[in-house]
């Protein structure tokens, strides 16, 4: 009951909100099935960062990318994703949002599984884990 709760909750927040990241919260269950939160990059005292630069995460996309990559973001030839980096800075899950096809879908995961670690999201004091909406824009 509580789950189907939760769903609903997470389902209207994100349908009223489209991509606004800033209510939504995404409860995944860890190994000793206790739920465990998952912060938005934005609501944490100090964000997830990857390499400390904006540019290097597309250098990063375009250096392991098999597709052709375009730096300029066109919504039709974007593939949308949701990335999650856990408290150590390791990114260990991706969830589409926009897909472009199973080809671009199985591109940004295999790029993902490359990526290496960030520096880890801060709240409170304590090392947490986050989710970032990310995109891809292919040529």
């Amino acid at each position: 009951m509580i789950k189907s709760l939760k769903l609903i909750v997470v389902f209207f927040t994100i349908t009223f909100n489209g991509f606004s990241q800033e209510e939504v919260e995404i409860v995944l269950p860890n190994k000793n099935n206790k739920e465990e939160r998952v912060y938005n990059n934005f609501e944490v005292d100090n964000p997830a960062t990857f390499k400390n630069s904006e540019n290097s995460i597309l250098s990063f996309y375009k250096k392991n990318s098999n597709i052709k990559i375009n730096d300029i973001k066109v919504d039709e030839k974007t593939t949308y994703f949701n990335l999650f980096i856990d408290e150590k800075g390791c990114p260990y899950k991706v969830k589409i949002i926009k897909s472009l096809g199973e080809e671009y879908d199985k591109e940004v995961n295999r790029i993902i599984n490359k990526m290496p670690f960030w520096t880890p999201a801060v709240h409170k004091g304590k090392k947490v884990k986050i989710s970032i909406i990310e995109y891809i824009t292919f040529q």
